[in-house]
């Protein structure tokens, strides 16, 4: 095998990988999200009662955030990439990757995983 094509299957691993950590990460967030937003709704949480409601509000809104960055990663991007068309999906990368870091607090670490896994591609 060519020199050039060993570092082409390198760099779709190491695509690969950063997209699936990415979209590992972002589910299981999502995962604890639920989990957090049904301990409120069932009373178990230790709060006051009167941060209850803001505080389910801000975790459901995570959770929706992390519902749709979940279809995205896994759905669109790692999808295309494990198919080896990682370039078709370059501008979903670099969207999904800024918007999650800017936009959801917890799926900051999946966004920066994103971003790297686009410059790798990229470079």
């Amino acid at each position: 095998m060519a020199k050039s094509a060993r570092r082409a299957n390198n760099k779709q691993d190491v695509v690969l990988t950063l997209t699936g950590i990415a979209a590992s990460l972002q589910i299981t967030f999502t995962v604890i999200g639920i989990m957090a937003l049904a301990a409120l709704l069932l009373g178990i949480s230790t709060l006051p009662i009167n941060f209850n409601s803001l505080i389910g509000l801000l975790v459901f809104s995570f959770i929706v955030l992390g519902v749709v960055w979940s279809f995205v990663d896994y759905s669109i991007i790692y999808k295309q990439v494990k198919k080896g068309n990682s370039r078709s999906v370059s501008s979903i990368m670099i969207v999904s990757g800024i918007l999650q870091s800017v936009l959801s607090g917890p799926s900051i670490l999946p966004g920066i995983l994103i971003l790297i896994a686009w410059a790798i591609e990229n470079k």
